[in-house]
């Protein structure tokens, strides 16, 4: 997976500052200006998504990486600083759970069904318990088309329909 490069000193928040000042210009731009409304959208969705990201990762110190599950899920993994209890890391993992769901109402769901939930994201901090079996990443899953738990760069981790396109016969 990709490493992240080290915070620098002084204003944490430089590079998303910058990178919120080039999404701006390129709003301004002539590329943005030749879009439809719909490419002009995604574009925008997945350049707030980089912004988020990034400001997750100042504002944290978040040094996060993204896996598909090969089935329905995404998992985001984090690393947690030595000395940390179980309990530590199952209430601050639900907690920032609640805080995104908190900061983005309109992506997630809260329901357990799938079907119940509208095309929204389920952000299941509930995953994180102990004895619970994770797929290793590069895993094949025993299922149609052998899907493959795999990580993801946090630059194609747009909306996915099916997280588990990532299938050892497309050896992506």
């Amino acid at each position: 997976m990709t490493e992240y490069a080290p915070q620098q000193a002084g204003d944490p928040f430089a590079r998303s500052r910058a990178y919120f000042g080039q999404m701006a210009g390129w709003l301004a731009g002539d590329e943005a200006a030749g879009l439809t409304h719909a490419e002009l959208e995604e574009q925008s969705g997945g350049r707030g998504r980089e912004l988020t990201r990034r400001l997750f990762q100042e504002h944290l110190g978040l040094r996060a990486a993204v896996k598909v599950t090969g089935r329905r899920g995404i998992q985001v993994w984090i690393p947690v600083a030595p000395g940390l209890s179980y309990e530590d890391t199952r209430s601050w993992v639900e907690q920032l759970s609640k805080t995104i769901g908190g900061v983005v109402p309109d992506l997630v769901s809260w329901k357990w069904d799938v079907r119940d939930r509208g095309g929204l994201a389920r952000l299941d901090y509930t995953q994180n318990v102990s004895n619970k079996t994770l797929v290793a990443p590069y895993s094949p899953r025993a299922a149609p088309g052998a899907p493959v738990s795999a990580p993801i760069a946090w630059a194609g981790s747009r909306p996915a329909r099916r997280p588990a396109m990532c299938c050892s016969r497309a050896g992506r």
